[in-house]
C-alpha cells in the first residue's frame, strides 16, 4: 500500500514524468495481485484506475473527446482518493486492523 500511496503522491508533484507515472500506477493494480484488504479502498483505486484512462497531458488533445481530461483534474481526482484511502487506513489503524 505505501508503494501505491507514494506513486500517487508522486503523480501530483512530478509533473514532468506524470504520463510516465500514470502509466507506472495503471501497470501495477492492473498486473500485479494487490489487495489493500480494505474492500473500500480496493474500490477507490479501481475507480481511479478507470478514470486515468482519461487522462490526457496534451490540452490539444484534450479537445478532440470531452471525455479525455488534463492535469487540473487528474490533480483532484488524486487528491480526492488519497484523502479517502488515508481516512480509511487511519479508521482500520484505530481498529487495530
Amino acid at each position: 500500500m505505501e508503494k501505491i500511496l507514494f506513486l500517487l503522491k508522486e503523480i501530483l508533484i512530478n509533473k514532468n514524468a506524470r504520463k510516465y507515472l500514470v502509466f507506472c500506477f495503471q501497470y501495477i493494480i492492473n498486473n500485479e495481485i494487490f489487495l489493500a484488504n480494505i474492500e473500500e479502498i480496493d474500490a477507490i483505486l479501481d475507480g481511479l484506475l478507470m478514470n486515468m484512462d482519461y487522462y490526457e497531458p496534451y490540452p490539444e488533445l484534450c479537445r478532440e473527446d470531452p471525455s479525455y481530461y488534463g492535469d487540473e483534474k487528474l490533480e483532484i481526482l488524486i487528491k480526492e482518493a488519497l484523502g479517502e484511502i488515508e481516512k480509511l487506513l487511519d479508521e482500520a489503524k484505530a481498529e487495530g486492523l
